[in-house]
């Protein structure tokens, strides 16, 4: 025995705040709006490019992480899945042997 152990529950309740999280996530990156260049003020108009560049970048990589955090809840799901199923197989062959 290794003393390895895996609770699929707990993968599951994992999967399940994982997937939460990239609905906030998600949420967050629809919400955010580019602010116009006006609204960096007359002297601000110096920066407003920059700003707004910078700002499209950190839109565009929370999206991207919005998207790549939704598709981990699934896999977790499906390790949780591939471990009941080891299981029971498990218990299956030990019941037929006895």
């Amino acid at each position: 025995m290794t003393g390895f152990t895996v609770d699929p529950a707990a993968l599951d309740a994992h999967a399940a705040v994982v997937a939460e999280l990239a609905s906030v996530l998600a949420a967050t990156a629809d919400a955010a709006r580019p602010l116009d260049a006006g609204a960096y003020g007359v002297i601000g108009q110096a920066f407003a490019g920059w700003a707004m560049a910078a700002a499209a970048r950190a839109d565009r990589a929370v999206g991207a992480l919005g998207d790549r955090l939704a598709s981990h809840p699934s896999g977790v799901r499906a390790t949780a899945a591939a471990y009941r199923r080891v299981e029971d197989g498990v218990v299956e062959r030990l019941r037929d042997a006895t």
